[in-house]
């Protein structure tokens, strides 16, 4: 038996297998320009891709008794048959553009009414300044500097008059046209408290 510090020739039968390796100048030149890239991008920012911008705005409008509702009115408390119950006051249009109001139960309307999806095209806003039925006193000190030569002193002017108070309402309505159902296509103008009841 052989010693143990000798190997066999038949039994040791190993594969050479080359490995190159890279040039190290090659590997330091790649990592210096990885290194100015970040620097760069550090100083620059980051380049990002530009997010489209969404031009479709889409609501939803609601439908009672297959007429889309223009207005929502007061809501109430109403007994029926020894029940409180809810109700709303709602305004429907049909498409010759005659507009009907109902009475209806609140909870069981917008629960079971149908909602139509419609397309945005532009939203139109009203400012309106209407008095409040007050009045209120404004007062007005106006001061005039001296004359940089002294020849002539400030003066002072006060000045009070009563004004209507007055309260600036913005009223926005908004052109739609439905995109679903038998009203697809309809083009309309509502008020923008009625999308997505």
């Amino acid at each position: 038996m052989p010693p143990k510090n000798i190997e066999n020739k038949e039994e040791s039968k190993v594969e050479e297998t080359k490995v190159e390796t890279p040039n190290i100048g090659d590997v330091v030149a790649s990592l210096q320009q990885e290194l100015a890239d970040l620097k760069e991008q550090m100083v620059r920012g980051v380049p990002t891709k530009k997010l489209k911008r969404s031009v479709e705005h889409t609501a939803k409008i609601m439908f009672y008794e297959d007429l889309p509702v223009v207005k929502f009115g007061n809501a109430y408390n109403k007994v029926v048959n020894d029940d409180t119950k809810l109700y709303i006051e709602i305004t429907t249009r049909d498409k010759d553009g005659k507009e009907k109001k109902h009475e209806v139960d609140y909870i069981t309307t917008f629960n079971e009414s149908l909602r139509v999806a419609c397309l945005i095209k532009k939203v139109n806003k009203n400012i309106i300044e209407k008095p409040q039925g007050n009045k209120a006193q404004q007062s007005r000190v106006s001061v005039m500097k001296a004359d940089p030569a002294g020849v002539e002193g400030g003066n002072k002017d006060f000045s009070r008059r009563v004004v209507d108070l007055l309260e600036t309402v913005e009223e926005s309505t908004v052109d739609i046209v439905i995109n679903e159902g038998e009203w697809a296509g309809t083009e309309m103008t509502l008020p923008i408290e009625t999308l997505n009841p």
